[in-house]
């Protein structure tokens, strides 16, 4: 009789679960602690979903310190940013609303976009926040729909992908619903009326 390709033995057996009782000393029967294995097991997956399902984005903060606010209504005057930052993300794909109103017409895009920590951490960027924004599908495909404004009436200039505002920034991915996190979930939109790229332009 040939023999089999795979042989059972003791060490790839399946044995039905055993549940745990007091005093038992099994190595699953231990508390449940997250150790410095399971969190770079846990920030690879994160990083590795990014690389595979992700795309090239770039990333400018926003230089709180830097920029210039009015004494009196404790508004921006002139917003500084650093950046780029080249950094991988999720990107949802980013449905147009359109919107008519008395002053005239105007398309909103919004959608959400996904960071994994260590991929923040390992750029050097401060972590993501409200008023930051992210350049995403730097493709021809897309640039042909990417326009920003000259500052002349009906001049339009066609600009590498679309910019995006950052409206949100929230914790993603908790570990056993504790405090360590493994990516940031941001919410972000775009409007035709005055686009993300000019905020940029402006420096």
């Amino acid at each position: 009789m040939p023999k089999r390709a795979f042989e059972p033995t003791k060490c790839n057996e399946v044995k039905p679960f055993q549940a745990c009782r007091a005093g038992d000393i099994k190595p699953w029967c231990g508390p449940l602690q997250l150790t410095a294995k399971e969190r770079k097991l846990f920030d690879s997956i994160a990083t590795e979903v990014n690389k595979i399902a992700g795309t090239p984005v770039r990333y400018w903060v926003l230089d709180v310190e830097g920029s210039v606010v009015d004494p009196l209504y404790d508004e921006p005057i002139t917003r500084k940013f650093k950046g780029p930052y080249n950094i991988q993300a999720w990107v949802g794909y980013a449905n147009s609303t359109p919107d008519v109103q008395p002053q005239g017409f105007r398309n909103t895009w919004a959608t959400s976009a996904w960071i994994a920590r260590t991929d923040v951490e390992h750029t050097g960027m401060s972590p993501p926040t409200e008023g930051d924004i992210i350049e995403i599908w730097d493709i021809p495909f897309f640039s042909d729909d990417a326009a920003s404004f000259e500052g002349r009436p009906g001049v339009f200039s066609p600009k590498p992908g679309y910019y995006f505002n950052i409206t949100n920034v929230s914790e993603d991915g908790h570990l056993f619903d504790n405090a360590e996190f493994v990516g940031f979930t941001l919410a972000i939109s775009r409007n035709s009326e005055f686009t993300p790229e000019r905020r940029i332009e402006a420096r």
